[in-house]
């Protein structure tokens, strides 16, 4: 696949399906009028893994409604991420340490993580969010942390990291219930998550 070819891929890629990511299921806290650190929420909401379903709008400039889809994800540390789709069509997009694998009944299309290193840092980051790496995050991310209940983590990217997203805020209570991501142009993913078990 040409290397700009291989861009539009990722872009594509990160923009339809990982523009709705984080989730980190997070236990009640303790004492309901403090604000928890990130070292507090990294503890509870670190996990080996975590699945549940989304259910995602897309606001694009230039479209007068948001564009909506359903489906299922998975992350897991050692098999990697799917991230499924079901509505309005079926696809799936796979992200582990090969690479990455884009599947749909009208098209089949793959990205080596060798051949394009974004792909590796795309999977680490499917990880710090799905799972609670915080630790990961902070290495790419500055984060801030506001509310109790619910509670809101506010993500912005630090210079010469991702350039396909500015700003995340991931909002939960017993569970991270919704994602909201803007793009640099001004794009707005909103994902609603639902049924997340940790494992």
């Amino acid at each position: 696949m040409p290397m700009t070819s291989r861009r539009r891929y990722l872009t594509f890629a990160f923009s339809a399906t990982l523009l709705h990511m984080p989730l980190f299921p997070v236990r009640a806290f303790a004492d309901a009028g403090k604000v928890p650190s990130v070292a507090e929420l990294a503890k509870r909401w670190g996990s080996d893994s975590v699945e549940g379903r989304f259910v995602e709008r897309r606001r694009i400039a230039g479209f007068p409604k948001p564009l909506k889809s359903e489906g299922h994800f998975s992350v897991n540390r050692t098999s990697g991420a799917r991230w499924m789709t079901e509505k309005p069509f079926a696809s799936t997009l796979i992200i582990d340490k090969s690479g990455m694998r884009y599947e749909s009944a009208s098209s089949n299309n793959s990205v080596s993580a060798g051949n394009v290193p974004a792909v590796g840092r795309l999977g680490d980051f499917m990880q710090g969010v799905f799972a609670g790496d915080l630790e990961m995050l902070e290495g790419v991310f500055t984060l801030t942390v506001s509310g109790t209940n619910p509670v809101t983590v506010t993500a912005e990217p630090k210079a010469g990291t991702f350039d396909t997203v500015s700003r995340i805020e991931i909002t939960g209570r017993e569970s991270v219930e919704k994602i909201v991501m803007t793009s640099p142009s001004g794009d707005i993913t909103e994902l609603e998550l639902l049924d997340v078990v940790k494992r």
